[in-house]
């Protein structure tokens, strides 16, 4: 099955149909950036520290720059068609804008999953991609060394991150050791944050014209 990986429209700075937020400073949204990425968040329910830019229409996914690497925010639209889906770890929490408390149907989704667990990392093998900004320039590869498990490829990828051209990849794709179609919603974690949704949720959300996010296609499945 494909997988493809969703981005608010606002990553790609697209603010004629993109939407912003932030969080405003104080305790709640100090528990809000100190979330460990792969646990559960457990502060007030609803989330009342995120400020929505009033300068953007209301859109179905909703990019929040401070928790962008935790998740997103999403429409009552968006989470009634995902949360009928197999997801890994996700959660949902209710949104109270902090400048607009009456606006209601938000959610902000937490991506926790940390599937690197389950990676047969023989199988998968994996590089490290040196990517220059120039598009014409195609990417280098460099081998890495030794034992491919999860401690290396973690360190690989950590060493890899202090420039931001390069970053740890598949060789061909992931092979896991369990079923990963039995998920329809993941993050993988560690060295690859993308939200990752299947085909069959990327189908209902097309269907239903949901607006705010690209989809694109991985080749990692």
């Amino acid at each position: 099955m494909n997988y493809y990986s969703l981005i608010p429209n606002s990553d790609y700075n697209e603010k004629i149909d993109g939407a912003l937020s932030y969080l405003i400073f104080d305790e709640e949204s100090e528990l809000l950036t100190s979330k460990k990425l792969y646990e559960p968040y457990s502060g007030p329910n609803p989330i009342k520290s995120i400020v929505l830019d009033p300068a953007i229409h209301l859109i179905d996914v909703i990019h929040c720059y401070t928790l962008s690497v935790k998740g997103f925010l999403v429409s009552s639209a968006f989470y009634d068609i995902v949360k009928d889906f197999s997801l890994a770890d996700i959660q949902f929490y209710d949104v109270q804008f902090a400048n607009a408390p009456t606006l209601e149907g938000y959610k902000f989704m937490f991506f926790n999953s940390d599937l690197t667990y389950h990676i047969d990392y023989d199988a998968s093998q994996f590089r490290i991609r040196k990517k220059m900004p120039l598009a014409s320039v195609p990417a280098e590869y460099i081998e890495i060394e030794g034992v491919h498990n999860r401690d290396n490829i973690i360190e690989a990828d950590k060493e890899a991150s202090r420039s931001i051209f390069k970053k740890v990849v598949p060789k061909s794709k992931y092979v896991f050791n369990i079923n990963i179609e039995q998920y329809d919603v993941m993050r993988i974690g560690h060295f690859d944050y993308a939200f990752y949704f299947s085909e069959r949720v990327v189908e209902a959300l097309k269907a239903a014209e949901l607006t705010g996010f690209n989809l694109v296609k991985s080749g990692w499945f």
